[in-house]
């Protein structure tokens, strides 16, 4: 899926006062191309991840465009369905159901909309794939956070997106869980998903085949060997 975003400023108003969280953001991604999205907390990184999914609303003026999908002309049930059918979104903690089994996790984005039973197939093979086949019955709270960040990929997965937003999906693992949700990332790339990708961690740029450096709400592409030696101006 490609990704044109230009403009893209949004702004919060508090009681007392507005505040500008992102400006003029303008990024394209390419069908295919997995971009690496570093910056210091607060800097706008994930408010940027939701407004490419239209999870918020975004200032006047601006312009996000997802394939065929013009964000600011389509209502909020275009957003949703294109959403459920188009996007996966990994979040840094997991958000997982602690009542649900793994399997069940998976499944629930679509338990509304698609037949149980087929479900239940697609959610299960996902899962072995992740190596989490022994583990379908497993509430979240048995789980490792190497083994919940994987259901939490599944999950993303269940839809079969062309698109993965990753908000920083590794950040709570240590280094053998990441290196092996990162070789799934790199596995989805290869079947032709976009990935954008939030991260602090310096060692996962070279997976990626572009680096961009959020500061204070403005987006820049950097040189990779330059972040190593100063990451976050």
């Amino acid at each position: 899926m490609e990704i044109k975003i230009k403009n893209l400023t949004k702004t919060y108003q508090t009681k007392q006062d507005a505040k500008k969280i992102l400006h003029q953001v303008n990024l394209q991604v390419h069908h295919g191309e997995w971009v690496n999205i570093i910056g210091r907390s607060g800097s706008g990184k994930t408010t940027l991840l939701k407004c490419i999914a239209g999870l918020i609303p975004v200032d006047n003026l601006s312009t996000i465009s997802l394939g065929p999908l013009e964000m600011q002309h389509a209502t909020e049930e275009e957003k949703r369905d294109f959403r459920r059918n188009h996007i996966g979104f990994i979040f840094q903690e997991y958000e997982l159901f602690p009542a649900y089994t793994a399997v069940q996790n998976v499944m629930l984005p679509e338990l509304p909309y698609k037949n149980k039973e087929e479900l239940s197939i697609r959610a299960k093979e996902l899962l072995e794939t992740l190596m989490l086949e022994h583990r379908i019955k497993a509430v979240p709270d048995q789980l490792s956070g190497g083994e919940k960040q994987r259901v939490a990929i599944a999950r993303a997965l269940l839809n079969n997106p062309g698109l993965l937003l990753c908000d920083e999906p590794t950040g709570n693992l240590d280094r053998d869980s990441r290196d092996q949700i990162l070789h799934i990332l790199k596995k989805c790339q290869a079947e032709g998903r976009t990935i954008v990708f939030v991260t602090h961690d310096l060692e996962i740029l070279p997976y990626g085949d572009r680096v961009m450096s959020m500061n204070s709400g403005k987006l820049e592409e950097v040189d990779a060997e330059i972040v190593a030696t100063n990451p976050f101006p």
